[in-house]
């Protein structure tokens, strides 16, 4: 399945419009220091998507990811 077609990824995408993000209550937070603003302001991490390319080694990258979105589903 490639990302377009991947449920999850279509609805992040349709997040990008200011009337879906008023209409569900839900944006997207992108880098690690906008992660940890939301989370300052008290926000609920839901999910949390990453690029292992991107973020790096997933043993460095996971401990960090779990201590700001414990809750959150880690894809």
């Amino acid at each position: 399945m490639s990302s377009g077609e991947n449920p999850r990824i279509k609805e992040i995408l349709h997040l990008r419009k200011n009337r879906q993000r008023r209409r569900t209550g839900v944006f997207i937070a992108e880098g690690w220091r906008e992660i940890e603003r939301a989370m300052a302001a008290g926000l609920e991490m839901r999910q949390l998507f990453f690029s292992p390319e991107l973020a790096g080694q997933w043993s460095s990258v996971e401990p960090k990811l779990r201590e700001i979105g414990a809750a959150a589903e880690i894809y």
